[in-house]
């Protein structure tokens, strides 16, 4: 038995060595990089070249990115429910390698249901790899500055689809299309299979530790309990509070929230077309890998910046400052074709990014607190996925009716002041809530 003298006094006279909270933000960095940054972020690269070949309309072609959404949903409250209750080591390491082969297959595809096979796959395991864990290790391993933490770790999609979008363009004119697959696939293991195998652990109390930068004295007094088993002396356990699972579902936070994320699945399509809206202006393939490159440094700039906004403002106000500069970069779109307005427009318009990977958790966390965030997160992507995978493709629909992407960036705008609405709402009510708890 491990009392809790003993146990932070053993800590205290123990030599100082870097927290291991720093491995888990790299390795969510890496994740993010490989998960939303070369496989998702860079899809829109391959819609021309396979859409050219095979005789798909780009509707038809990116309808297997809804594939994917829909097969998240019905995940996420699935890995809501392992995440913490299981060796995360397995089950991350079990679904990157069901996602690199399904990924890597289609460099063989000819038809499109095979693509929406390989998408449906590849959302059934994304809720175990960079949709949930992300956010739920770093408010597990952080506890200071845990927003800007996770503007970090999720930064790196934008960091990831910056530099990988132009790479496998390079890929596709040298090599073509279907070898360009296989490398994406190979590039994902490579940067994920390390970290799922040698340094993940869900809690700091797996390990003995605390998160960084929890307070000692203040996390005894308050928060803290130690072990007496004598099979868990190493282990510590947090007392969290939060609203239940019952009660946060059946809340209108929660339908703000869930309106909040799935509309956003609107932007994801937009971004997903901003290659083929480049070559629609009549500018070449190279310019629109540059533009989705702009959009990728954009959402590394913001989520820096929005993580940064969230500890010193609080989330309310940081998504509001998301809203107003997705509205400004669709009015840019709009209003020009010039080359160096689009740039600019595709730079603000990264801040998009965001707003699932950032502000969606950090606002599910604002709303409910942190005792059933996981499941309650869960249940949010779940239900937010399903809408959002009808959404996804509509920009891609306007463009097959209408032969221009205007009509979607007006639309973006009403989008993005719903989003603000949604976010202004649930912050009235979120008062209520904790008082009928």
């Amino acid at each position: 038995m491990v009392s809790s003298d003993g146990f932070f006094k053993k800590m205290s006279t123990e030599p100082k060595k870097p927290h291991h909270a720093w491995l888990i933000l790299i390795g969510c960095c890496c994740m993010m990089a490989a998960g939303l940054g070369a496989i998702w972020g860079t899809s829109g690269v391959f819609v021309i070249p396979v859409c050219g070949e095979l005789g798909f309309t780009r509707g038809e072609f990116v309808l297997y990115l809804s594939f994917h959404a829909f097969a998240s949903v019905i995940t996420a409250p699935i890995a809501g429910h392992f995440l913490p209750r299981f060796n995360i080591r397995i089950l991350m390491t079990a679904m990157t390698i069901i996602i690199c082969l399904s990924f890597g297959m289609m460099s063989t595809y000819h038809h499109l249901w095979q693509w929406y096979l390989s998408g449906t796959l590849i959302g059934i395991c994304s809720s175990f790899i960079f949709v949930l864990p992300t956010p739920l290790l770093i408010d597990n391993w952080f506890k200071k500055r845990s927003g800007l933490m996770l503007g970090i770790a999720t930064s790196f999609s934008g960091i990831g689809a910056a530099l990988f979008s132009p790479l496998f363009t390079s890929f596709i004119n040298a090599w073509g299309w279907r070898t360009s697959y296989v490398f994406v696939a190979l590039i994902f293991a490579a940067l994920i299979l390390p970290w799922t195998l040698f340094v993940f652990r869900y809690r700091p109390s797996d390990m003995g530790l605390l998160p960084y930068g929890a307070e000692e004295e203040n996390v005894i007094q308050e928060n803290i309990e130690v072990n007496t088993s004598p099979a868990d002396d190493h282990k510590v356990k947090v007392s969290l509070s939060g609203v239940t699972l019952k009660m946060a579902v059946f809340s209108l936070p929660f339908i703000c929230v869930v309106i909040f994320s799935s509309s956003d699945d609107y932007f994801g399509g937009l971004n997903n077309q901003l290659p083929a809206l480049a070559v629609t202006a009549g500018y070449t393939a190279a310019f629109g890998a540059l533009l989705l490159s702009m959009a990728s440094i954009g959402n590394v700039v913001m989520k820096l910046s929005i993580g940064y906004l969230v500890d010193k403002v609080g989330i309310v106000k940081a998504s509001y400052v998301q809203m107003a500069t997705v509205i400004f970069s669709c009015m840019i779109f709009v209003v020009t074709p010039n080359q160096w307005l689009m740039l600019a427009a595709a730079l603000l318009f990264g801040v998009q990014n965001s707003i699932v990977t950032l502000s969606e958790p950090l606002l599910v966390r604002h709303y409910f607190g942190e005792k059933y965030y996981a499941q309650i997160y869960s249940y949010v992507r779940a239900i937010a996925g399903a809408v959002g995978a009808a959404v996804l493709p509509i920009a891609a629909f306007i463009y097959d009716h209408t032969s221009s992407y205007d009509f979607a960036f007006i639309i973006g705008i009403g989008v993005a002041l719903l989003l603000a609405f949604m976010v202004f709402l649930g912050e009235k009510r979120k008062g209520r809530l904790f008082e009928e708890k």
